[in-house]
Parts: C-alpha cells; sequence; structure tokens
C-alpha cells in the first residue's frame, strides 16, 4: 500500500476538492451517517472535532443538536463557503468554529484552538464521514494517534467509510492493492484490519457493521462500514 500521496496526487486531489466546491451548491441537510449519529450516540453538549467537514451539511446539523463544533477541511473554498453561510445565518446558539488545514497538519490544531485541546471542555468526540477512505494510511494513523491523545475516558470516534467490499473499487486507476484514482483519490479501507488496529490502540468498538444501503446517493448504493470506537 502507498503510505503517502504522491506530490502529483496530492495537487490533482486538492484541485479537484477546490473545483467541486467553487462549482457545487451547499448541500446543508445532514447525512444519513449523522442522523443516524444524532439518535443513538450524540447528545447537547459534547464537544465535537469533525474531520474534513467539506460544505457543512453535517456540521450545522450537529450545531443545531446542541453540539459544540471545531470542523476542520483542507479545502479553503468549502471553509469560506461555510463561515459565510454561518455568518448569514439568524438563529441563537453556538456558532460552529470552522479551520482550513491540512489533515498533515493535524497536529498544529491544538495550538491554533488551545481551548478545545486542554482542560475539562475539551474536545470529547471526533467524527468523520467519507474522510478516512480519502486519505493514505499513514494518515489515518496520524489522526487515530491524535484522538487517543487528546480525547478524554469515554471519549467517543465515529466513522464512516467505504470498505473493500465496494463496487467502486473495481473502477479507476489501481495505486496499490487498496488504492484507486477516478476522478479523485479514494482507499478502500479493509475493515477486519481497521478494527484490529484500534483495538491494539486500546479504543473499545461500541458499533460495528458494514453492507449497503447506509449511504445511498442516486443511483449509487456503495458499501460502507459505521464504526463507532469508545476511548
Amino acid at each position: 500500500m502507498a503510505s503517502e500521496f504522491s506530490r502529483d496526487v496530492a495537487d490533482q486531489t486538492s484541485a479537484f476538492w477546490q473545483h467541486f466546491y467553487t462549482t457545487h451548491a451547499l448541500r446543508h441537510e445532514p447525512s444519513p451517517f449523522a442522523r443516524w449519529c444524532m439518535q443513538h450516540h450524540l447528545t447537547s453538549g459534547q464537544r465535537m472535532l469533525e474531520l474534513g467537514c467539506g460544505n457543512g451539511r453535517d456540521t450545522f446539523a450537529f450545531a443545531g443538536h446542541g453540539l459544540a463544533l471545531l470542523a476542520i477541511d483542507g479545502c479553503e473554498v468549502a471553509i469560506r463557503n461555510n463561515i459565510a453561510f454561518e455568518r448569514s445565518r439568524q438563529r441563537e446558539g453556538q456558532s460552529p468554529r470552522f479551520q482550513a488545514l491540512d489533515v498533515k497538519q493535524i497536529n498544529t490544531l491544538p495550538a491554533l484552538h488551545p481551548v478545545w485541546f486542554d482542560g475539562e471542555d475539551r474536545v470529547n468526540v471526533v467524527y468523520s464521514r467519507f474522510f478516512l477512505h480519502a486519505i493514505p494510511e499513514v494518515l489515518e494513523d496520524q489522526l487515530l494517534a491524535f484522538a487517543g491523545q487528546y480525547l478524554p475516558q469515554n471519549g467517543l470516534m465515529l466513522h464512516e467509510f467505504r470498505t473493500t467490499q465496494d463496487p467502486l473499487m473495481q473502477l479507476g486507476e489501481v495505486l496499490s492493492p487498496t488504492e484507486r484514482w477516478t476522478d479523485h483519490y479514494r482507499r478502500f479501507i479493509d475493515t477486519a484490519a481497521f478494527c484490529q488496529k484500534v483495538k491494539r490502540l486500546g479504543w473499545k468498538e461500541i458499533h460495528f457493521e458494514e453492507r449497503n444501503g447506509l449511504a445511498r446517493f442516486g443511483a449509487e448504493d456503495p458499501v460502507v462500514a459505521r464504526v463507532v470506537l469508545q476511548r
């Protein structure tokens, strides 16, 4: 497996998402995964770090659910759009904090937002949807280490991602046994290996499922995993 983006893949990936969020209208209804998380695992007052927030569709739903949000994405266009949208809203309650940040720089986040990572009111939930499969495994490992360092006892991680059972894995240019390039980069995650990894790191599995029917979008019905882990 490739351990890191090549320079060419990294540049093309960045260009793809900059163009995507420049040309696509904001979509603010929450994803099915976000709805499921709010129904089963999230409560008002929790403090969430959202990885790869994109257009903020889940971020704004979580804020309406009473969570405090620090949401990051590597695409500056998406972050600017989210900030502008939040400023245009007329509502009460705490606004999400947005930060443009390349995931490779995740370890700089506590210096940028120290109140979120120190003391009793620090982040206690890490959430990502369709993000882990968008980065190489070496960056996934960096994120898992980061969450393990900063989440308190009983803190949660909630992730949804494409797996090696997804038919889309059969398409595109083969970059490695689990990585493909179509119009952008994807890494299809071996769930058995992922679950073994997080168990070794000390995480307790609260929920796991892998199937289609969870993330339908138009005619597409990918095989994804939903994983909830507790510190």
